[in-house]
């Protein structure tokens, strides 16, 4: 049986890709997050040895979040909660019935809001 409830789901998460273009004004290339669909998630909490065991040492984990599985979602998709754009370091898929994938979530950092 499933450990996550129905009604924690009360967040909106979008979920989009990135699309380069060129500052008119200064001639830089910037990539910015660009919305495809979104999803409700329940945000999961995790000790300091979770996040050692799921990423390693040396990396530095932002958030854990839980979705109802959905077979668009991958490594290069990109994740905006709450004005902060992520991307997705790791997915604990769960395909049976009423699966819950867990999402780790890294900060994007080089992106801009559409």
């Amino acid at each position: 049986m499933n450990k996550y409830k129905l009604s924690s789901f009360k967040k909106r998460a979008e979920f989009g890709e990135t699309k380069s273009y060129e500052n008119e004004n200064t001639g830089v290339t910037l990539t910015q997050f660009v919305p495809k669909w979104s999803l409700y998630y329940c945000d999961i909490h995790y000790s300091i040895n979770t996040s050692i065991t799921v990423l390693g040492a040396n990396q530095t984990l932002y958030k854990m979040i839980g979705i109802k599985h959905n077979p668009k979602i991958n490594n290069q998709v990109l994740v905006k909660l709450d004005g902060v754009i992520y991307k997705i370091k790791n997915d604990e898929v769960d395909e049976r019935v009423n699966g819950v994938d867990v999402l780790t979530l890294e900060d994007a950092k080089g992106v801009e809001e559409e």
